[in-house]
């Protein structure tokens, strides 16, 4: 957590009390954040209240439920603060005695590949880590490494390579300037925008309502995000796939005249009619045609209405979500 003391201390008696301006640790959204402190000296200084910092100028005074109840980590009766050997206190130099003596026996017995690594989030928001954590790794020699990304976005991050070179080069969406969102699978709401650094995701997803623009989902669960979202489209889990092909039609075809090429579209959407919940072969027409003109094409989507009649049947919460739980306007 990086930090800088804001204004004066203020002294009632004995008592210090000082507001630090802070990074939250807890995710790569990075708010900044006010903490107020008591107290001069670790381990007496506690903190007495968190908020968002409204000068960051990446957050703009907005945190999460997780960095404004980061006082409680910090004074936390279980929080570890000496080393442990088999559950009771010990001195650094006792509990790097053990992990020299039991990882020792490990590697003799069972080579280095017996030895396993994870790396949690912290590891990122922290100097020590970020310096100390890869010689530590080196030194164990052990390929078997895992971490916070390999729970839940290295498929990401191997596109990222194979792609442009580097793991860290994911792309991400311009959310304050796109007209269009599309979302797949995400939860940004509940998530914070987890991998695109945007704290606030309410806020920008009201600003993307507010200059015209609109939030598509694309999920088999009713998330947070489906339920706010413009158009929320349930697929079953494993179509995504069949949809992909589907948005790769759309895109080949662009230039053709409406009727052809909403007559090869479907032809795809035949192909995932088996995939697709009830009514969702319609709504990926619906979205097609969205932002077409043509007259031919659009006469085409009554093609596509015949898929109704056997029994898909689109739920209003399909087309335009459930604008009574709206949770961005």
């Amino acid at each position: 957590m990086t930090s800088a003391t804001t204004g004066p201390a203020q002294t009632t008696g004995p008592v210090t009390r000082r507001v630090h301006a802070h990074t939250c640790p807890l995710c790569e959204a990075t708010c900044g954040l006010l903490v107020e402190t008591v107290g001069d000296q670790v381990p007496g200084v506690h903190v007495t209240g968190v908020r968002g910092d409204p000068d960051d100028v990446f957050s703009k005074g907005f945190a999460c439920p997780k960095g404004l109840l980061i006082g409680r980590l910090n004074d936390d009766p279980d929080r570890l603060r000496t080393p442990l050997v088999d559950g009771e206190p010990a001195t650094w130099d006792q509990a790097w005695q053990a992990v020299h003596e039991r990882l020792g026996r490990v590697v003799a017995e069972h080579g280095r590949e017996s030895l396993g690594v994870y790396l949690g989030n912290p590891n990122v928001h922290n100097l020590a880590g970020s310096l100390y954590a890869g010689a530590v790794i080196r030194a164990l020699g052990t390929r078997s490494v895992f971490s916070a990304s390999t729970s839940d976005q290295m498929p990401k991050q191997v596109a990222a390579v194979l792609m442009f070179g580097d793991p860290l080069t994911v792309p991400i969406p311009d959310v304050d300037r796109t007209q269009l969102l599309v979302v797949l699978g995400a939860d940004p709401l509940t998530s914070n925008g987890s991998l695109m650094t945007a704290p606030d995701m309410p806020g920008r997803l009201r600003a993307l309502r507010r200059r015209g623009g609109r939030l598509v989902v694309v999920d088999p669960r009713t998330s947070r995000t489906a339920r706010a979202a413009d158009t929320h489209l349930r697929i079953r889990p494993g179509a995504d796939a069949w949809l992909r092909q589907v948005e790769a039609t759309v895109v080949q075809h662009l230039g053709e005249p409406g009727e052809l090429f909403f007559a090869r579209a479907l032809r795809e959407f035949d192909v995932l009619e088996a995939l697709l919940e009830p009514g969702a072969v319609l709504l990926v027409g619906l979205l097609v045609a969205r932002d077409r003109e043509d007259a031919p094409f659009r006469r085409q989507l009554a093609v596509a209405e015949g898929l109704e009649q056997r029994g898909h049947q689109l739920a209003p919460s399909e087309v335009a979500g459930a604008a009574e739980e709206d949770e961005i306007e």
